[in-house]
């Protein structure tokens, strides 16, 4: 899974981050994956990881907290087009979902159908 993390600095420059290796962390720390150096940001601030074909946030013990969609969380789903707050920076969250898909095919003895092939693109 891909996932595109968006970001604004005031209201004509914004630059957007991809992230394809999970869990990821978000902190001020130096092996964060994404580092903020931001007073309102933790060392450790919060987590991203896969759950099913889902992104997942958990707060990970921030001063200040993670908020998703305004709301204040310890973990939550971050569904695309969601907004996620840490400090003072605002994430706009957008990837799409991977879904698992088998295709069939009739079988030449009995007319009954059996998987072909397991394709997992996005849905």
């Amino acid at each position: 899974m891909v996932a595109t993390f968006t970001t604004s600095i005031g209201d004509s420059l914004s630059f957007s981050l991809k992230l394809d290796q999970f869990p990821a962390t978000i902190g001020r720390d130096a092996n964060a994956t994404i580092q903020l150096v931001d007073p309102w940001v933790s060392r450790r601030h919060c987590r991203i990881e896969i759950d099913g074909d889902r992104l997942v946030v958990k707060d990970i013990g921030s001063t200040y907290g993670t908020f998703v969609n305004h709301e204040a969380v310890t973990e939550a789903v971050l569904l695309s087009g969601d907004e996620l707050q840490v400090g003072i920076s605002l994430f706009r969250v957008k990837y799409q979902p991977t879904r698992l898909r088998v295709k069939f095919e009739n079988s030449r003895s009995g007319g009954s159908k059996h998987p072909l092939a397991v394709d997992s693109t996005p849905a």
